[in-house]
């Protein structure tokens, strides 16, 4: 915590009805009780962007073909009918490089994965990210994207693509297509970024344009899928005209 001024933190500024939790980043953040004695909150601002996992596809294979399935559940497959036991990087030992440089063949096809995704309002800034997805083809309503060439999450291995163009309000089509079968092709969830809201629908979640106003309480009900930031929060507090304290 640090006051208004910017001063270094005082013990005593911390309410005794506040709980202290430790986020991931190893920093502290009292969360207040509300009680007599106790700093209301002001504001809550996420400080990540909004983030949303789209794990289930209509998958086609060399010879399977599912819809409405979990990633999770095609990728062995995927794998089987390519000479595979399974997954070999879930249930496998590698030596040396030996799964890695098993060779595509040209003659095997590889796989298509197309995500729905409901839409809204088309956020002005969302981005998605793909792991592999540089190796792989993606078309959003049928226009085929390039990845960008500064863009980055996560690590290196996922290409991150600008997507407002070519999204529209209503249902939209995300493909990936891998030409041909390659063991370092993982069929993975892919993740819509941005600023952004999430409601949950009928079949899966609905994204609009905009961050969501938060308050106290289960923030998956008020438009927040997942926060790229731990605690994503700046909670303020007023006592009279002046504020004595943040927290964040």
């Amino acid at each position: 915590m640090r006051t208004a001024e910017g001063a270094d933190p005082v013990a005593e500024e911390v309410p005794a009805e506040a709980n202290l939790e430790v986020r991931e980043d190893g920093r502290a953040a009292a969360k207040v009780a509300g009680s007599d004695g106790s700093l209301p909150i002001q504001s809550i601002v996420p400080l990540g962007e909004n983030a949303l996992m789209l794990d289930y596809a209509n998958v086609t294979g060399r010879h399977l073909k599912m819809k409405g399935v979990s990633v999770y559940r095609a990728c062995p497959l995927l794998y089987r009918e390519n000479g595979f036991d399974g997954n070999p990087w879930d249930n496998a030992v590698q030596y040396k490089r030996r799964i890695a440089e098993r060779a595509p063949s040209a003659s095997t096809e590889g796989f298509e994965a197309a995500f729905r995704l409901a839409v809204d309002a088309v956020p002005a800034r969302i981005r998605l990210a793909v792991e592999q997805g540089s190796r792989m083809r993606l078309e959003v309503n049928g226009m085929t994207l390039a990845p960008s060439p500064s863009g980055r999450w996560m690590d290196r291995a996922f290409a991150v693509y600008d997507v407002a163009c070519a999204l529209s309000a209503g249902e939209n089509e995300l493909k990936l297509t891998a030409p041909v079968f390659d063991p370092l092709l993982e069929l993975e969830p892919i993740y819509v970024l941005g600023d952004f809201s999430v409601m949950p629908c009928e079949a899966g979640f609905r994204i609009s344009a905009g961050m969501p106003r938060l308050a106290s309480g289960d923030w998956t009900n008020q438009g927040i899928a997942l926060l790229r930031r731990a605690g994503g929060i700046r909670a303020g507090a007023d006592r009279g005209r002046r504020t004595v304290a943040r927290v964040q």
